[in-house]
C-alpha cells in the first residue's frame, strides 16, 4: 500500500499576507513620494529666489553713485519689477514669483510691524513682503530723495512664509544704518 500524498497548489496565508505588506508599502511610496519631493523643491526654489533678490538689492543700494545709497522704495521696487528696469534690469522674473505663481508675488509691506508686515495673516506661501524702513523707522514707500537723508531707505526687511514647513522667515539688508 503506497501512501498518496495530497498535494493542492495554490498560496499559503502567510504567502498571502507578505504580498499584500508588500502591495501596501509600494502604494504608500508611490502617493505619497513625490508630494514631498515636490514641496522640497519648491522650498528650495523659494529660498533660492529670496536669496537672489536680496543680492539684487544689495547691488542696487552699492551700485548708487550719486549721493547717499540708499535701497528701493516699495513704489521703486514695484515699479522695477514690473517693468524689468533699473534696479532690476537683467534679472531672471521668475525669482520674483512664489513657487506656483504665475505672476509677480513681491508685495509692499503695509505695516512696519514685524509679525503682519502686510496685515493679518501674512505673509502667505505665496507672498514675497518687501519693508524697507527709513532712518526713523517709518516705511518708506515714496521715491526716497538721495540728498535729504531723512528720506532715504536705510535698511530694509524681506519675509517670506515657507512652503515646506510654513515657518516665516525675515531677512534683513546687509546694511542696518
Amino acid at each position: 500500500m503506497s501512501c498518496a500524498q495530497s498535494h493542492e497548489d495554490g498560496f499559503t496565508i502567510a504567502e498571502m499576507v507578505m504580498v499584500m505588506v508588500i502591495m501596501g508599502i509600494l502604494v504608500l511610496l508611490v502617493a505619497f513620494t513625490p508630494q514631498h519631493f515636490r514641496e522640497s523643491s519648491n522650498a528650495k526654489k523659494q529660498a533660492n529666489d529670496t536669496a537672489s533678490i536680496i543680492r539684487r538689492l544689495e547691488t542696487a543700494y552699492t551700485a548708487q553713485d550719486i549721493g547717499s545709497p540708499s535701497y528701493p522704495s516699495t513704489a521703486e521696487l514695484l515699479s522695477d519689477i514690473a517693468s524689468q528696469t533699473r534696479t532690476m534690469a537683467r534679472t531672471d522674473a521668475d525669482i520674483f514669483k512664489a513657487p506656483g505663481s504665475g505672476s509677480s508675488s513681491v508685495i509692499a509691506a503695509s505695516t512696519v510691524s514685524e509679525t503682519s508686515p502686510a496685515g493679518p495673516g501674512s505673509p502667505t506661501t505665496s507672498q514675497y513682503i518687501y519693508q524697507p524702513l527709513r532712518a526713523n523707522g517709518a516705511l518708506c514707500t515714496a521715491t526716497p530723495s538721495s540728498t535729504v537723508a531723512t528720506n532715504r531707505c536705510i535698511r530694509f526687511f524681506f519675509y517670506y512664509r515657507d512652503i515646506a514647513t510654513g515657518d516665516t522667515h525675515k531677512l534683513r539688508s546687509l546694511h542696518q544704518q
